[in-house]
């Protein structure tokens, strides 16, 4: 039998031998958005917990709209487009309105990404810059939230008079799930307070995991940061595994969140009776582009209370990495990090050793994700099938392979008997629940 997995901008596809037990992670399907443009001129139009779009904006104001990034697999450009037309009937001119993407410590986007982003008539029309989470000149320091995370924001959205934003709601490791006001508290800002939210100390507090958004400390920091930065108004969307729009909505981020969450979590829930020993996962293009980004999908699988992968147990990930390590300060460090040893227990040590009481000393850009990663290969081995970079794949702990069929015979080599798998075609947008 033919199975498939996301890989890159496509699908790979893959046979396995008949003796082998197979269970598919799938998601159900949610029927899309018929009229996007439409469903969201609805939504400004009445906002959850905010007035619309247009009373917020007044002439003469200076607007800024913070954007997700390359990394995020997020329809901006379908989204953009209905927010301009309103804020331009509220007599907003194109002079006064910033596009800032919200890189956190990813790396600037290219001119290509930024039209794949935008759209080439939106780049010519107005001002489109990147954050830069590392220049002082272009942060602005606002204190503290009431845990003490310092909270220090992209200054020229700060100072604007209307802060908005789009991004999107999905799985992610520590806020539980993106979305709501987490485009402008981490993605705009600055190192300061990126290194404190993602700490090891953050990390190590209870309620801070994937699924998770009750009593969950990164969670409610990042939206008081985002309060404390203006953030008035945003819209978010949920895709489904195809990258199509199944909900959308604007208002206040708290508001918008409130209401997504719970369609995200359905959406992207799957239940099975145990642990499996072999576990393979596709990765798309967006998370699939570097290593930093492809290691969430063995994160979500094995970094929970509850793992998908048994204990010693296999992940295969299918994922290009056209990027290799990746640019971002944050990819820069996870790699060095990562390739300084072979043995996690090393990793773990050394970063716990430094890093549990912040903010001093802060933690190296990326090292939240090494820690994350070091605990995943103490628990199993990860396998990264058809890379455009090997020898990368190997220095940071994972094993690559030139195909299935060649990881399907390293996993065979491994201790441990194989006769079931478990086989997750979107390991970035599934939650694999065991019972």
């Amino acid at each position: 039998m033919i199975y498939s997995i996301a890989y890159d901008l496509q699908e790979l596809n893959f046979d396995l031998p008949a003796r082998l037990k197979v269970e598919l992670a799938t998601l159900s399907p949610t029927p899309p958005v018929a009229d996007v443009e439409k469903t969201l001129r609805e939504n400004l139009h009445r906002p959850l917990d905010s007035p619309p779009l247009r009373e917020l904006a007044c002439p003469g104001d200076k607007v800024c709209l913070a954007i997700t990034d390359a990394s995020r697999p997020c329809p901006t450009k379908l989204l953009l487009h209905p927010v301009l037309a309103e804020l331009h009937q509220a007599g907003i001119k194109d002079a006064d309105i910033l596009i800032i993407i919200a890189t956190g410590l990813h790396r600037k986007s290219t001119l290509k990404e930024k039209t794949n982003m935008v759209g080439a008539s939106v780049i010519k029309r107005y001002r489109i810059i990147d954050h830069c989470a590392t220049d002082k000149t272009q942060l602005q320091a606002l204190g503290q939230t009431r845990t003490g995370v310092p909270i220090v924001i992209n200054k020229p959205a700060y100072e604007a008079d209307l802060l908005l934003s789009i991004g999107l709601v999905e799985l992610h490791q520590y806020a539980g799930y993106s979305g709501g006001g987490k485009t402008v508290a981490i993605g705009l800002a600055g190192e300061a307070t990126i290194s404190h939210t993602h700490s090891l100390a953050m990390l190590k507090q209870n309620g801070v995991r994937i699924d998770n958004i009750d009593e969950n400390p990164f969670r409610q920091a990042v939206e008081e940061i985002a309060q404390t930065a203006g953030l008035k108004l945003v819209v978010n969307v949920i895709l489904d595994q195809k990258q199509q729009i199944t909900h959308l909505a604007a208002g206040t981020s708290k508001a918008v969140f409130e209401n997504l969450v719970d369609k995200a979590r359905r959406m992207s829930a799957v239940t099975i009776g145990h642990p499996y020993k072999l576990v393979i996962a596709g990765v798309g293009a967006a998370k699939g582009a570097n290593l930093y980004q492809l290691s969430r999908a063995a994160s979500y699988l094995a970094y929970k209370p509850e793992p998908a992968v048994a204990k010693d147990g296999i992940i295969i990930l299918a994922a290009y990495a056209t990027e290799g390590i990746g640019e971002g300060l944050a990819e820069q460090g996870f790699f060095k990090l990562m390739s300084q040893t072979p043995d996690p227990d090393k990793i773990i040590s050394c970063l716990e050793r430094g890093d549990l009481s912040p903010p001093s000393p802060p933690p190296p850009p990326g090292a939240q994700r090494a820690y994350v990663m070091a605990q995943v290969l103490k628990h199993c081995r990860v396998l990264v099938v058809g890379s455009c970079c090997p020898d990368l794949v190997k220095r940071v702990g994972f094993i690559p392979a030139q195909d299935m069929t060649a990881a399907l015979g390293l996993a065979e080599e491994m201790p441990g008997a194989l006769d079931e798998l478990l086989i997750v075609p979107h390991g970035m947008q599934t939650l694999v629940n065991v019972i």
